[in-house]
């Protein structure tokens, strides 16, 4: 894929700021000015009505912006850098497999273990070969989604029908990327813990790392901050301060599929803290080998990408674009999101948009989102 500016009118233009931003020490500046045309130029496409972007290189924050509006509409508010967005999946990394690190850290979770010893009730035809690993990689078995919400409500009531889902392969024998397997890895992490999911989020990630705009379950008083999402045929209204996806707001806005809340500041820590090897602010969240462990892949299907949680770059057709090596390692969300990180140049991507608005049916992110992070590469190059 070649990288073109989307305008060759500012030529020139970009040539002369080009020169300005080459005194912060980015090797090739010109590209992040034509990313920030290719960003403009996809909202004017209505990729989505507006984003936030930041990217981090060997300890700095080299590019931090934001683009369009929380709506269509030019008289909707503005996206700014501190924007709160709906993660999505991004919660299956930012706090389910983040959360089960420093568990494992602890000595408290074991990777092999088997997931009806910790949760009994999940039990059946083949159902106790099920390990944690295979929660983790995605390959337990599970099917990927179902609509719960339709006739269930409650974590409880969601997590027992779970438990109840027959599998739909072998555990450990195909790949079925499922939201299911991660609500259930919760569970597992809540037994372990005796803490909520939430909790554990709170006290073990964002106080010690300062991500004090990252949560579940935004509360009222911050709505105006929050980008709205899908105008929902379910809920007969525009969703706005609450969570997207409908199975996590029927558990009560808290899941280990989806749910977080964050920003792209706050985002950009926590990015930070993986490249640092686990370390922040003066303190060891995760260990460096954990690290590498978890963001490795685990090849327990052949051809599959995954890590334990984590995603990784694909040799071919990547989000991740052209650029990143193939030690990368990330996710994405259902409404616009993704975080990428690349530990060889030890430096991140974070895209958070609101692309399912005003309707899911829109996909064009799919091939902004390679483009992006190519543009992000060759600046560094």
């Amino acid at each position: 894929m070649k990288i073109q500016p989307p305008f060759i009118i500012l030529t020139f233009f970009l040539i002369f700021s080009s020169t300005l931003k080459a005194q912060r020490g980015i090797p090739h500046p010109q590209y992040l000015d034509s990313l920030s045309l290719y960003l403009n130029q996809s909202i004017a496409d209505s990729a989505f009505p507006g984003c936030a972007i930041s990217i981090g290189y060997q300890g700095r924050l080299i590019y931090e912006e934001s683009f369009g509006h929380f709506t269509y509409d030019p008289s909707s508010p503005k996206v700014e850098i501190n924007s709160i967005f709906d993660l999505a999946s991004v919660t299956k990394v930012v706090a389910t497999t983040t959360t089960a690190m420093i568990l494992y850290d602890q000595g408290r979770l074991n990777l092999d273990q088997n997931v009806s010893e910790i949760v009994p009730a999940f039990k059946g035809r083949e159902k106790e070969k099920v390990t944690i690993r295979h929660l983790l990689t995605h390959t337990s078995g599970l099917p990927g989604w179902v609509r719960f919400y339709l006739n269930l409500e409650g974590k409880e009531r969601i997590i027992q029908e779970i438990c109840e889902t027959e599998l739909i392969n072998e555990p450990g024998t195909a790949y079925v990327y499922s939201d299911l397997g991660m609500i259930l890895m919760q569970r597992v992490l809540e037994t372990v813990s005796r803490k909520s999911l939430d909790h554990m989020v709170k006290d073990y990630l964002t106080t010690p790392l300062g991500m004090t705009r990252t949560f579940y379950n935004p509360d009222s008083s911050i709505k105006t901050e929050v980008i709205p999402t899908e105008i929902s045929d379910w809920h007969m209204k525009l969703v706005h301060g609450f969570v997207h996806d409908e199975n996590t707001f029927v558990m009560g806005g808290v899941s280990g599929h989806a749910g977080l809340f964050s920003t792209i500041q706050d985002l950009s820590v926590f990015c930070q803290m993986y490249l640092n090897g686990g370390f922040y602010g003066g303190r060891t969240i995760i260990k460096e080998e954990t690290i590498k462990l978890f963001t490795s892949r685990q090849n327990i299907v052949e051809g599959s990408t995954r890590a334990l949680g984590w995603d990784t770059r694909s040799e071919k057709n990547s989000m991740a674009g052209e650029y990143m090596p193939i030690q990368a390692f990330g996710h994405s969300g259902f409404t616009g999101t993704s975080i990428w990180i690349d530990p060889v140049k030890k430096a991140f991507v974070i895209l958070l948009s609101n692309r399912v608005h005003p309707t899911r049916e829109n996909q064009k992110i799919i091939s902004v989102r390679p483009i992006v992070h190519d543009y992000a590469m060759k600046s560094l190059e």
